[in-house]
């Protein structure tokens, strides 16, 4: 079963596992039953952010400024 991993800076405290409804809460990220279900709008914020950092990357490897 493929495993989706995110690099998000998370405290302990914003982790909350629902028994009931087999969901799991990081911040406002949303998973449900192993299988990663996340709110659009959370999904372009974080694509966005993770777009972001991997061009700053790509400039700073390069000697560029962003």
């Amino acid at each position: 079963m493929p495993v989706a991993l995110l690099c998000v800076p998370v405290l302990a405290s914003e982790i909350l596992f629902h028994h009931s409804t087999k969901t799991i809460m990081i911040g406002n990220l949303k998973f449900v039953a192993g299988q990663a279900r996340l709110y659009h709008h959370q999904v372009n914020i974080a694509n966005t952010k993770a777009l972001a950092q991997q061009s700053s990357h790509l400039l700073d490897r390069d000697g560029l400024q962003p």
